[in-house]
């Protein structure tokens, strides 16, 4: 049997040549440089059994003594260190000294956070039996249809001669299997297992023997799940459907309480942090407590871990052989936990090559059913070339900034900022996380919030240009003490970025945040459009809809729509500003239109025809009398914005079955204008004079509001109609045609 003593409590503490205290612990301290905790226990033999001494995390370096004998090596910060003491354990009064550094610590502390000292988690010696179970992995693979799961767990023991486990789930024994011939692994298989997920955190009750000669020597138990996270191209899915992680940063602090927080404040954090919607924490940015990882199994929500690092020194090889130690130890601390989605190997570092390769090495070797990758505020170019070469499985990156079009570029960019749109199409061949965003800009500001939440919503969802985002993590959860920014960020010591502040009340974003993640799929853009049909009064025997599209090369002609689109988004003119216009969808209209007035039409919900760079070609082979063309604007800026009235902006020919042409100026002001119902900051209405206004089209009505006309041509109705061609005079006037009916007796 497993018997666990509890060290926590009133221990001696001292500085260099100071009066010895007392201190508790666990407990989260301001940095001294080094101390020595100290304290005695009462303690017997562990006769037939092993004595281990267990060290949840300290910060940031410690050596541990028992009985003035060193207990084996250094300890790094934020781990468990287990130690086996049971040789240095007497009958008696046991002296158990830790030596602590904290500011002079090679792998110490970082500009990023205040920083602590002490033995901030729990410690305590626990007995075992004397061949016993160091530690399990277990892992499972789902099958494609999600109702068969491989199982393998691997046993670490020291001793013992085979395994077994038992599964249980709401009470009962599920599965019951041993180990492989004469080894420490067992491998099964599990049908119809209940998956975990946010919106349903089904856990498992494992419960692992180990055997010797027929007996059961020892047990160990754990929670575990079963789920399927796996990448798809550009995007997260889980359990077979699309996952777009919806997340907050968490820093594992509170109040003055540094590193050390009770279990009612790590469930209290986790379940508020749930109820605003999110289903992924980001644990920033270094291992925090077991006891929130095992929360985040409990409650439903995926989590990352990461080692420690914040615009480290990673050409410093202590740094980086510390940060690749907590790494390891954190790995095999929580691999087993069905809420770890991936690693992140660092924040916010100038990585260099070596440290990759070994971080995704060291992964692949301990935990190679999940994906690495690494906060990251690096320039786009080495972002993409570096984490390719390296194999990392996903990218990320830091868009800070005052509007979703001016983010940061990134550290060592050629130009400073860029738009969240150029970011996402860089780095679009694997899932791209935004791991950090938000901080000052969108700090207690609900509508710049909403803003940049809506547009990472417009690329959560399935896009047509195929590029996604895959996730995106709010920085930052809680406000923290960190005196070296300064104001606006840093008021009275405190970042005050947070969605709360260091007491846990909630700022006006926390609702915000609330808002927009249970409302999430409703944010992204469905561009409805608003249509208004003004029609036209037509008197005919006959209308003949002609099909404009027929025999045309779509592809071809969306090329040229969208090239048209983008040179239009400049403004030109009399405005001092020249803003960009923000031209997301372009006179696209919504939906298939059948009737304008009563002008029989059939208009498609697609792109125009554009004559362009291309001219317009379109099959006729009807009579008729009146030719109505439906478009006749440019998607540029033409009368009344630019160009004279009176200069000609393209040609039109009408070609009819016996060879013969009528030809026709289109003028602009007369038969053209723009398409543009906005310019600058005001809205305009632009008029061609022998055309009709049939049809007004919104979409995001700062920028896109547009209109279509009509231009009725009489032709020859003797004769049939071949063909009718739009050629512009410059691609700088490209002329749409949505549709053509003939008019006849």
């Amino acid at each position: 049997m497993r018997e666990k003593i509890c060290l926590g409590g009133f221990w001696e503490y001292s500085t260099p040549y100071s009066v010895p205290v007392e201190r508790v612990v666990p407990g989260s301290y301001h940095c001294v440089g080094t101390c020595t905790y100290k304290r005695n226990i009462d303690l017997h033999p562990a006769t037939g059994r092993r004595a281990l001494l267990v060290f949840e995390g300290i910060a940031y370096q410690g050596e541990v003594f028992l009985n003035k004998t060193s207990v084996g090596e250094s300890m790094q910060p934020y781990s468990r260190y287990i130690y086996d003491v049971t040789s240095l354990i007497v009958d008696g009064i046991n002296e158990l000294v830790v030596e602590l550094a904290d500011l002079p610590a090679v792998f110490g502390p970082s500009e990023g956070w205040e920083n602590s000292s002490g033995i901030v988690r729990d410690v305590y010696i626990e007995y075992v039996p004397f061949e016993y179970i160091k530690d399990i992995f277990f892992h499972q693979n789902l099958n494609e249809k999600l109702t068969k799961s491989d199982i393998t767990v691997e046993i670490n023991a020291s001793g013992g001669d085979s395994a077994r486990i038992r599964l249980g789930y709401d009470g009962r024994e599920v599965l019951d299997a041993v180990s492989d011939p004469e080894s420490m692994k067992v491998t099964t298989e599990f049908l119809y297992p209940s998956l975990w997920s946010p919106e349903n955190p089904a856990l498992y009750d494992l419960t692992v023997e180990l055997i010797k000669s027929g007996e059961v020597i020892d047990t160990l138990t754990e929670k575990v799940g079963f789920k399927d996270f796996t990448i798809d191209g550009n995007r997260f899915l889980l359990n077979g459907k699309p996952c777009f992680l919806k997340g907050v940063c968490r820093h594992d602090m509170w109040g003055e309480q540094g590193f050390t927080l009770s279990d009612e404040q790590i469930e209290t954090d986790l379940q508020m942090i749930k109820a605003m919607g999110v289903n992924f924490i980001r644990l920033v940015h270094y291992p925090h407590d077991v006891r929130v990882v095992e929360a985040a199994d409990r409650i439903g929500l995926l989590v990352s871990e990461e080692p420690g690092l914040w615009w480290s020194d990673m050409q410093n090889p202590g740094v980086t052989s510390g940060a690749l130690e907590v790494l390891k130890r954190t790995i095999i601390r929580d691999r087993s936990r069905v809420s770890l989605a991936f690693w992140l190997a660092f924040n916010e570092c100038i990585f260099t090559e070596e440290f990759l390769k070994d971080t995704e090495e060291l992964v692949r070797a301990l935990d190679p059913y999940r994906a690495v990758s690494g906060a990251n505020c690096m320039n786009l170019k080495m972002t993409k070339d570096l984490f390719s070469k390296y194999n990392w499985d996903f990218y990320t990156f830091h868009p800070y900034g005052p509007l979703p079009s001016m983010v940061t570029a990134g550290y060592g960019a050629e130009e400073s900022y860029a738009t969240l749109d150029e970011v996402i199409s860089h780095l679009s061949d694997k899932p791209l996380v935004f791991t950090e965003w938000g901080g000052w800009w969108a700090h207690d500001n609900p509508a710049l919030y909403k803003m940049f939440v809506k547009t990472f919503a417009s690329n959560a969802c399935e896009r047509e240009d195929g590029l996604q985002l895959a996730g995106m993590c709010y920085w930052v959860w809680n406000d923290m003490y960190e005196t070296n920014r300064g104001l606006p960020a840093c008021v009275d010591g405190i970042l005050v970025e947070g969605l709360v502040d260091i007491h846990r009340n909630k700022r006006v974003n926390y609702y915000t945040q609330a808002e927009c993640f249970h409302e999430f799929d409703k944010l992204a853009p469905s561009y409805p459009g608003e249509v208004e049909i003004t029609g036209l009064d037509v008197k005919a025997g006959k209308q003949t809809v002609i099909d404009i599209y027929a025999g045309v090369d779509q592809a071809v002609n969306d090329e040229a729509f969208i090239k048209a689109l983008d040179d239009a988004k400049a403004n030109s003119g009399f405005f001092q500003h020249k803003k960009t216009r923000k031209l997301e969808i372009g006179p696209v209209l919504p939906y298939e239109i059948r009737g304008l007035g009563s002008l029989r039409v059939k208009l498609p919900a697609s792109r125009p025809l554009v004559a362009g760079t291309n001219k317009i070609d379109v099959s006729v082979e009807t009579v008729g009398h009146t030719l109505c063309l439906i478009g006749m604007t440019t998607l540029s800026d033409a009368f009344p914005i630019a160009g004279k009235a009176g200069d000609v902006l393209a040609k039109l020919i009408i070609n009819y079955d016996d060879g013969s042409k009528q030809e026709r100026d289109l003028i602009n002001g007369k038969e053209l204008c723009t398409t543009f119902m906005t310019y600058g900051s005001s809205r305009i209405d632009p008029r061609a004079g022998e055309t009709n206004r049939v049809i007004t089209l919104k979409y995001d009505k700062n920028w896109e509001r547009y209109c279509i006309n009509t231009l009725c041509v009489p032709v020859d109705s003797g004769k049939k109609v071949k063909s009718v061609e739009i050629t512009a005079v410059s691609p700088a006037y490209p002329v749409m045609l949505y549709g053509i009916t003939i008019l006849s007796d």
